[in-house]
């Protein structure tokens, strides 16, 4: 990854998020949405991760820029059935986790490598306090993107981003309380 290619999977990430604070495809607005940074330690999983997980083969033209490529495909992955009911909750039934990933309401960072079996291939692994549990909330049902500070509550001094209406997370504030670990 170079640091355009890092730079880009930060834009990419955080402007589908800011479409999915709007709610898209019928699905409800969210509310206390984070944005994302990139993350050394996400990119070191994501590196381990694609080397043992089989490559997606997508079926339909997308960019030519490989990041690009990787989440239009990682968004498009709601159509492979339902994604999350009036509640947001991740039904393990269905196949959409990569969509399911990219709009986790606590997610805080990015780390992609486009690296995998020694080819050129796309993954990116997300930097969240806990992993999604089955029928566990994907993010929180509400009013759409933050316009104020005060509509992000996650974090303690948290900022709102008016331009992207997702939340901001102050550099160094702990991403999890003690004793839990990230999971990547």
């Amino acid at each position: 990854m170079t640091p355009e290619t890092r730079k880009l999977s930060v834009d990419l990430a955080n402007a589908y998020r800011t479409l999915a604070t709007t709610g898209v495809f019928g699905y409800p607005p969210s509310q206390n949405m984070y944005q994302l940074e990139y993350s050394c330690l996400a990119e070191e999983s994501a590196i381990v991760i694609c080397n043992q997980q089989a490559p997606l083969n997508p079926v339909r033209n997308l960019s030519s820029i490989p990041i690009a490529a990787a989440f239009e495909l990682w968004w498009g992955n709601h159509d492979f059935g339902a994604f999350v009911n009036s509640t947001a909750v991740y039904d393990p039934t269905f196949d959409y986790t990569l969509f399911s990933q990219m709009v986790a309401g606590y997610a805080v960072g990015i780390g992609c490598t486009d690296t995998c079996y020694g080819e050129k291939s796309v993954f990116c692994s997300f930097l969240q306090c806990t992993a999604m549990s089955d029928f566990g909330m994907i993010y929180e049902v509400g009013s759409g993107p933050c316009m104020a500070d005060d509509d992000c509550i996650t974090f303690p001094d948290s900022t709102c981003n008016q331009e992207n209406g997702l939340c901001v997370k102050k550099p160094n504030t702990p991403l999890c309380p003690p004793g839990v670990y990230p999971n990547v």
